[in-house]
């Protein structure tokens, strides 16, 4: 299919997967949904008059596929989708994969959306449900659903006001099946024989008799979080369950992960600084470098230098942290900063950032050697590396989830956003100390915290 660039957005920026959570709560965006849904009815699959209750449907559904598509199409991306039967990525949907895939087939014959076909599916659980192997199905805007958008006011300065997130999906009810609480999925190598595409070979977790029972206390665990949270009125978000997702071993990454797309932990600061329990405001407690001091934990630190860690050789901020966290997701130091990294950072140049964090934080040099010997032992020693950074991630999965069932052994609700932590603005107190308490007992530091929205 060819793509006309002057309609296709940046195919090579990240798509942002769509999450059918959203739908029109402006009359502006009302009425685009409207005339959207009322072009594609004449190319639906079954040709017959929709009756009132079905066309109510239809503009519903389209309401929130235009969510997506525009959201994601003002910031230049295109929007991805599991076409296929990859079940895991519509179980938090309010549009079912037939209903969508059915709606996408008449806009793009009423002209109004482009696709580019994906290839093979397959989960590969780094990073929640919603990530997959292959190529997703990309699809955008053509410009004369733009062209509809300015008309009738929608655009991407009013884009929070015109998509919110619909009732439906804040109080839906996600079931989740036992086996599907902790996953563990397989481990990716080069491999050195695949043909010039850049294949990569999977090396499959395989989950040792001494650790079925951790894997059964893991489960019961994250089964006991998603209830305490579904006993709370959550809203501003799609409801919130949870699944902790690991890499070859249960002692690589294991970040509790909402279910769905639109989670609310890929969202902004603003947006998540916009969501309720119990109808109380929350506030984000938040782990200061939270991964840089498990690591000088790891290496004997009992007593965290005072001021921001991230401040180091007189450097501005940003880049430095950036430098860390990609340090740490690769277990070494990069030759070059990735291609994700803001403008800003990358305009000083990686070595110098790098040779101030080994004067500072000499252990980063070196991640393997902070991790204890028997972790590593029969991890491929093309993967040593990057599973010692996997392993911090561990450690902080460990300190968040422990402080969870802190403030649940208390009443209180939290939600897990990777390194922090939402609560009601009243239990700011009480995520602290769970945080406190849970980084002292397992690492003999405690860590600090920063407190945003209180």
């Amino acid at each position: 299919m060819s793509i006309s660039p002057q309609s296709a957005p940046d195919l090579h920026k990240a798509p942002r997967p769509v999450g059918l959570i959203r739908e029109a709560a402006t009359t502006e965006a009302i009425a685009l949904a409207a005339v959207v849904a009322d072009l594609c009815e004449s190319h639906l699959d079954r040709v017959r008059i929709l009756k009132a209750q079905g066309r109510r449907t239809l503009r519903e559904d389209v309401g929130t596929i235009l969510a997506d598509l525009l959201r994601a199409d003002f910031k230049g991306r295109a929007s991805s989708a599991a076409m296929g039967h990859a079940t895991r990525a519509w179980e938090a949907t309010i549009v079912g994969r037939e209903r969508f895939s059915a709606r996408v087939m008449a806009m793009r014959k009423a002209g109004l959306l482009q696709t580019k076909i994906g290839t093979r599916w397959g989960d590969s659980w780094e990073d929640g449900p919603t990530t997959f192997t292959g190529s997703p199905t990309l699809l955008w805007p053509t410009e004369r659903l733009r062209d509809l958008a300015a008309e009738h006011g929608v655009g991407a300065a009013g884009a929070a006001r015109d998509w919110r997130i619909s009732p439906t999906a804040e109080r839906q009810v996600i079931k989740l099946r036992p086996v599907d609480l902790v996953r563990i999925g397989a481990l990716e190598e080069p491999n050195r024989t695949a043909s010039r595409i850049g294949q990569r070979k999977r090396v499959s977790a395989v989950l040792p008799e001494s650790q079925e029972e951790t894997l059964e206390v893991m489960r019961a665990a994250v089964a006991a979080l998603n209830a305490h949270v579904a006993s709370a009125d959550i809203r501003g978000c799609l409801a919130p369950a949870f699944r902790r997702t690991f890499k070859h071993a249960l002692t690589f990454g294991g970040r509790l992960n909402a279910v769905g797309a639109d989670r609310y932990q890929i969202a902004s600061k603003e947006e998540r600084a916009a969501i309720t329990i119990s109808g109380e405001p929350v506030a984000e407690v938040d782990i200061h470098a939270s991964q840089l001091c498990i690591l000088l934990a790891l290496t004997g630190t009992r007593s965290l230098p005072p001021g921001d860690l991230y401040a180091c050789g007189g450097l501005p901020r940003d880049p430095v942290k950036d430098c860390v966290v990609q340090t740490i997701g690769a277990g070494r130091f990069l030759r070059r900063w990735s291609d994700r990294t803001p403008a800003a950072s990358k305009a000083i140049p990686l070595r110098v950032v790098q040779n101030a964090l080994r004067a500072s934080y000499p252990a980063l040099g070196d991640l393997p050697a902070a991790v204890p010997p028997a972790i590593l032992s029969g991890v491929p020693k093309a993967s040593i590396d990057w599973a010692a950074g996997q392993y911090l991630v561990f450690l902080e999965s460990e300190i968040v989830g422990d402080a969870l069932a802190y403030l649940m052994a208390r009443g209180v609700i939290g939600l897990p956003v990777h390194d922090s932590i939402l609560v009601p603005r009243s239990a700011v107190g009480l995520a602290q100390a769970g945080l406190g308490e849970a980084s002292t007992r397992r690492l003999g530091l405690p860590l600090r915290t920063k407190v945003s929205g209180s």
